[in-house]
């Protein structure tokens, strides 16, 4: 009688824990959804990515490295030592729950070395921008940041140790640039030279404005400008707002314009020099045309400044 009670109380006991065991391993269809804090089910590599999950990704991945290597530089060409530079990382940002891409980017500081030389080693981000240039007793003669890409836009950026980008910083006694001419230009095509006085000092700015054209003609027909002065020899920058004068390059004219059906037809000219005069003063020109005006239309426009003191700082 004692062993039986024994065997029937095993039986209920293993009956029970099949029983537990079953309901453990059963998942309802109809489940709730786990609440907000408690762990959820990982996705595995064969379910397809949200639309959430892709973007995330895409956000995470997006950013790149970024080396950059720059030059401070005064009005005369030399290095100048400690000058702070500040810089912006523009990141890609991260994409929240919300919908709403938060912003990532960052900014931090650097110092000019005693040759003017600064560098920024493994960021990570999308694009940097260089500026404000901060020292007592100087001024930034760039006026505003210059950004440079690493990945998309604007144009990708190649750090190269040995050709540091420059930045200027221009002591505070000397002078800025004065303007001696800012006009919209209005000449007629094919006139031949059109010229523009300056003064006894400069002498003439000269456009040849050349144009095989019909009225209504879009993108096919020749033009070409050359540009020159009486007194003074050019050279072409490669940023349009420049902040100092190259030391050489200098020539006569420049001559630009496209050929009728060239798949890298441009329609207009927009042109930034850097001119030294024969007396040894140095100033800029911001010139621009249009060549799909009709003549004596508003052709283009030209902003000239002159730095009277000698130096090649063109702020």
């Amino acid at each position: 009688m004692k062993y039986k009670s024994l065997y029937v109380t095993l039986g209920i006991l293993i009956v029970a824990a099949v029983f537990w065991k079953s309901c453990r391993n059963e998942e309802p269809a109809n489940r709730a959804a786990p609440e907000r804090g408690m762990p959820q089910r990982q996705r595995t590599n064969q379910e397809p990515k949200s639309r959430l999950e892709e973007i995330r990704d895409f956000f995470r991945h997006a950013d790149t490295r970024m080396d950059f290597f720059g030059r401070v530089i005064d009005q005369d060409g030399q290095g100048v030592k400690g000058v702070t530079i500040q810089y912006t990382i523009g990141k890609s940002g991260n994409y929240l729950e919300s919908g709403v891409l938060k912003n990532t980017d960052e900014i931090k500081i650097s110092q000019s070395n005693t040759d003017g030389g600064f560098e920024i080693k493994g960021a990570k981000g999308l694009t940097l921008s260089i500026g404000p240039l901060e020292k007592i007793g100087y001024r930034d003669g760039s006026r505003n940041p210059r950004s440079f890409g690493f990945k998309g836009t604007p144009e990708l950026h190649y750090a190269d140790p040995k050709k540091p980008v420059e930045f200027v910083i221009v002591r505070s006694d000397v002078p800025s640039t004065k303007e001696i001419y800012q006009k919209r230009l209005r000449f007629a095509w094919n006139q031949g030279e059109v010229k523009i006085s300056f003064g006894n000092k400069l002498g003439d700015f000269v456009i040849v404005p050349i144009r095989v054209w019909n009225p209504g003609d879009l993108r096919d027909f020749d033009w070409s400008v050359k540009v020159s002065m009486d007194r003074a020899e050019l050279v072409s920058l490669e940023e349009y707002y420049a902040a100092i004068a190259p030391s050489g390059g200098y020539q006569r004219s420049y001559e630009y314009g496209a050929r009728k059906g060239d798949p890298k037809w441009h329609g207009g000219l927009q042109a930034g020099y850097a001119f030294k005069t024969t007396d040894g003063l140095y100033g800029l020109i911001r010139l621009q045309v249009y060549p799909e005006r009709e003549d004596f239309e508003v052709n283009g426009s030209l902003n000239v400044r002159i730095n009277e003191t000698g130096s090649r700082n063109l702020d």
